[in-house]
């Protein structure tokens, strides 16, 4: 098994807020951000059958052909290329915010698995007080290709009728750009979105596939229509922006997730999965 003990990982990041950049308004936009109009009908079949081998809910690192995944008690701390290109985060956030409440889901369990063609680990989160509602997340790497596949189970809780999304993030990731910035590209726009120190921004990218350019280093992140030859949930925007940190200025992007508000009606008890890939490849020229 392509697993091993990691040396404890280095944290880092942050600043900014919030000013909208790009965010078309047209009802397709919007609507691809809201789980209610965007999914396939999910159910606990979706999740895929994997054979869970050894609890790993400490500092682990779980090495592809050409890139590593670090972790720190099942959430995502950083991804290195070839030993040498790395890429540090702080550890991954999943949650929801309402207009009442904010529900956070905390780790509850990390496994690895293992079986003839891939393995990874898989991680269940749950927030405080309510098991039945929960994020399966499986990390899972083919062991014919270089990228590595991101598969998310979220069932949604049931919200108070005068409830209000304002923020949903199954799997936020968080870079420092307090001194390097960010650039993210999408496959429908040749121009890039920039997020810096001291520039406070918001954007909504429409797409299906990323180039994220961060110090010496393009990580792409392609959403999937299809997963083990079943449709999953089709995402065309993904959403960032930056915030602080304690002492860092930070870019949040939230793969499947929205900073938009929006109806509780349009998450309310929804099952939903959707799948991404993730490679990353050394910006040459630079």
């Amino acid at each position: 098994m392509a697993i091993k003990i990691q040396q404890k990982i280095k944290r880092f990041f942050t600043k900014s807020d919030i000013s909208e950049n790009y965010n078309d308004n047209n009802s397709s936009n919007f609507l691809s951000a809201s789980p209610a109009k965007r999914t396939v009908p999910a159910s606990d079949e979706l999740i895929p059958k994997r054979i869970l081998t050894a609890n790993m809910n400490g500092q682990i690192t779980l090495s592809g052909i050409d890139m590593d995944l670090h972790f720190t008690k099942g959430y995502i701390r950083g991804l290195t290329q070839c030993d040498t290109q790395r890429v540090n985060c702080f550890k991954s956030e999943s949650y929801i915010t309402t207009s009442l409440r904010k529900i956070k889901f905390r780790n509850e369990s990390a496994f690895a698995f293992d079986s003839e063609n891939e393995y990874g680990l898989r991680t269940l989160q749950v927030p405080k007080g309510n098991e039945k509602n929960r994020i399966i997340t499986d990390f899972c790497f083919n062991r014919e290709k270089e990228e590595f596949t991101c598969s998310i189970f979220i069932q949604y809780p049931t919200f108070k009728r005068r409830e209000k999304i304002l923020a949903s993030a199954p799997i936020e990731l968080q870079l420092d750009i307090s001194s390097y910035p960010v650039e993210i590209i999408t496959n429908d726009s040749d121009n890039p979105v920039s997020f810096h120190t001291n520039n406070q921004k918001y954007a909504k990218l429409k797409g299906s596939s990323f180039d994220i350019n961060y110090k010496e280093t393009t990580v792409s992140l392609s959403f999937l229509q299809t997963y083990n030859g079943k449709k999953v949930s089709e995402i065309k925007t993904l959403e960032a922006k930056t915030a602080i940190k304690g002492k860092h200025n930070i870019l949040k992007i939230n793969p499947g997730g929205t900073y938009t508000s929006s109806s509780a009606e349009n998450f309310n008890g929804i099952k939903e999965f959707f799948c991404f890939n993730v490679k990353l490849k050394k910006i040459e020229n630079i």
